[in-house]
């Protein structure tokens, strides 16, 4: 990359970091409710590319571990207890079932892996919808309240948004320095190993995978309303 390339690809990234926080200021709920909502997907999405794009794994479990996170903030949060504690909840149920499912699922390669990860994610969506006691069912977790943090209010659709773009911005450096820290070396260990030996490679992505998704979850959790749409 050429110096003046370099040079312009900041000044882009600067132009559009300046467009999401300047532009929305004009939006309506609506329009902000979608901004929210790409933000908390991008974290997601994120999370896959490190386990599809870098570790070569097709995974379709994503979906579930966005919904575990979503579910777990929102019933924690609707109990009363703060957001910390939530997110401390949802970082440790999420990393205790990805371990459980990670543990027999890297044996196997390739569609096989798809297969164990998308059945996963089926009984996944079945208990969100239908276990009532639990989740709601059909009619989702409602009044799920907003958090303040450091004294700043965000029952408004601007401020959440501006909560979701932060939570974005933070997982994006992160992401970012993980992979130049460990990318070639363990993902590459990981595309490379057969499945007898290369499990070992796996988890490290897949627990910086398992860091997008709750994060993007827990934003998810903090919506007014937290229900169970098809995932897959």
């Amino acid at each position: 990359m050429t110096g003046m390339s370099k040079y312009l690809g900041v000044a882009i990234g600067v132009i559009v970091i300046a467009g999401l926080i300047v532009v929305p200021m004009n939006f309506n709920r609506y329009g902000l409710f979608i901004l929210s909502q790409w933000a908390v997907m991008t974290i997601a999405a994120m999370g896959l590319n490190l386990t599809l794009g870098y570790a070569g794994q097709v995974s379709l479990a994503q979906g579930a571990f966005v919904g575990i996170g979503a579910y777990a903030a929102a019933i924690m949060t609707t109990q009363g207890l703060p957001l910390i504690a939530a997110l401390g909840v949802a970082i440790v149920l999420c990393f205790a079932i990805g371990w459980v499912l990670g543990y027999p699922a890297l044996r196997v390669q390739h569609h096989y892996l798809a297969f164990v990860t998308l059945a996963f994610s089926t009984l996944a969506f079945l208990v969100f919808r239908n276990e009532d006691w639990l989740t709601k069912g059909i009619y989702g977790i409602s009044n799920i309240p907003r958090p303040n943090i450091f004294g700043f209010a965000t029952n408004r659709p601007l401020p959440f948004y501006y909560v979701c773009l932060s939570s974005l911005g933070i997982v994006s450096v992160a992401v970012v320095a993980d992979t130049f820290a460990l990318g070639p070396r363990l993902c590459g260990a990981a595309r490379k190993s057969g499945p007898g030996t290369f499990a070992r490679h796996r988890y490290p992505a897949l627990h910086i995978d398992g860091f997008c998704d709750w994060f993007g979850a827990g934003r998810r959790g903090r919506h007014a309303l937290c229900a169970a749409d098809p995932i897959y």
